[in-house]
């Protein structure tokens, strides 16, 4: 399996509200009718705080295989289907890196299932802190160590392969908090994010 992180920026002149709209509620439905090599499909949408770089949304999807994925005539129902998820993307996005990753866990305080208790296509509860870590050789900011009883887990995401054009990101870690953290203290430093779980496997 690989697992391919996509930073997105909504496009210029664009709403917040448009954006998450025109994600949710219309290319996401697209992608996942169209798409035979996606698997585990997951949107964290940036609610609040800030980082090194401009991001709308963290998207996670796992595939049988990156190389699948990108190919219009293996991983689409048909060519044609995969034109116009492509299509449809540039109606609400800015052009977009893509990083295939190693996710490893380095907390895990829920032992229920995670995101597979998560409803598709709703927002999960809680807030995911979010910092990414940009190869420029500066020192990483330590990530925060809330307690367990606030912590559901914290993942890191090491880049294994850049595809397209973008920043020259070296890792992203991702601390998920339940309902009742207090989150605001962590605004300054880090991405904000809202997970809405689309696709479980």
């Amino acid at each position: 399996m690989d697992i391919l992180l996509f930073l997105f920026m909504r496009r210029a002149g664009m709403t917040v509200d448009a954006f998450r709209h025109h994600y949710l509620d219309v290319h996401v439905p697209l992608a996942i009718r169209t798409s035979t090599a996606t698997g585990r499909y997951v949107i964290r949408l940036t609610e609040d705080g800030h980082g090194p770089v401009p991001v709308d949304a963290v998207t996670e999807i796992v595939t049988p295989s990156a190389d699948v994925f990108f190919d219009p005539d293996r991983g689409f129902t048909s060519p044609e289907d995969a034109v116009e998820v492509i299509t449809d993307s540039l109606n609400f996005l800015a052009p977009f890196p893509i990083y295939q990753v190693r996710r490893t866990v380095l907390r895990a305080t829920d032992r229920s299932g995670g995101l597979e208790e998560q409803v598709p296509g709703t927002r999960s509860p809680g807030v995911t802190l979010a910092r990414l870590e940009l190869g420029d050789g500066g020192p990483a900011r330590p990530m925060p160590d809330p307690p367990d009883e606030l912590v559901r887990d914290h993942l890191r995401y090491d880049v294994l392969k850049t595809i397209g054009e973008g920043p020259d990101l070296r890792s992203v870690d991702l601390v998920h908090l339940r309902p009742g953290a207090d989150v605001d203290r962590y605004a300054a430093d880090f991405y904000l994010l809202g997970e809405y779980v689309q696709k479980i496997r």
